[in-house]
């Protein structure tokens, strides 16, 4: 059994702009701040997605996010 400190975070419900309404687990951030949640419940092509930054060089990025803005690692 696992205790509290080795237990995930709970999943994180989060509003886009499309009144999308998602509920995921943080699976990780890259170098600039943007991050990524994963939903296996959800069909395949949409049980993943990103948050992009509000600010990357210096640029607000809020609206004008652009799937370049992902390094490749990812």
């Amino acid at each position: 059994m696992l205790n509290h400190s080795e237990m995930p975070p709970p999943p994180t419900p989060y509003t886009y702009r499309a009144n999308d309404i998602r509920v995921g687990t943080l699976v990780g951030e890259d170098k600039y701040g943007n991050k990524y949640y994963e939903d296996n419940k959800q069909f395949f092509g949409r049980h993943r997605w990103v948050i992009y930054t509000t600010e990357m060089h210096g640029k607000n990025t809020f609206w004008d996010m652009d799937g370049s803005m992902v390094p490749p690692e990812w």
